[in-house]
């Protein structure tokens, strides 16, 4: 997949570092890398003004930009979350350590285990929400990807 992006933009760039003609042809600027007709009069477009990127102009490469940056805001979700719960881990098991220092009463060290319980269930349960968020992305991307290899 990653291939294909690569050499879509590779070849985006190369096209972009070409020479570029100023045209008009129907009271309308339009920007070529052939020369216009020799009837409109082509000005090649100054070295300054070049593009530097291919314009996104297609639905498809919108879709895709908004699909990659979907794809990473998922990633930084997900390794918040398990950041967050790796914290709240090691939270309850300070407090269970510092309970044994002490003489516990049966249903304090009870209440913890359960806490760590729930807290391991709910990160199972948002683990598997953000894993399949991610994996839909991934899949849309890469449906799409293929459509540009396809073209």
């Amino acid at each position: 997949m990653k291939k294909y992006f690569a050499l879509i933009l590779l070849g985006a760039t190369a096209s972009a570092q070409a020479n570029v003609y100023q045209c008009e042809q129907d009271n309308k600027v339009i920007f070529s890398q052939f020369p216009c007709d020799s009837d409109t009069g082509a000005k090649p477009v100054a070295q300054s003004e070049k593009l530097t990127q291919a314009p996104i102009n297609s639905n498809a490469d919108q879709q895709l930009l908004q699909l990659q940056k979907r794809n990473r805001f998922l990633e930084y979700q997900f390794a918040e979350a398990e950041q967050d719960y790796k914290i709240a881990v090691e939270r309850i098991k300070t407090e269970m350590y510092n309970l044994t220092k002490t003489a516990p009463k049966p249903n304090e060290t009870q209440v913890l285990r359960i806490k760590l319980q729930n807290l391991h269930k709910e990160w199972a349960e948002r683990q598997e929400h953000l894993k399949a968020e991610l994996v839909v992305t991934r899949n849309q991307m890469s449906s799409l990807e293929q459509q540009y290899v396809q073209k």
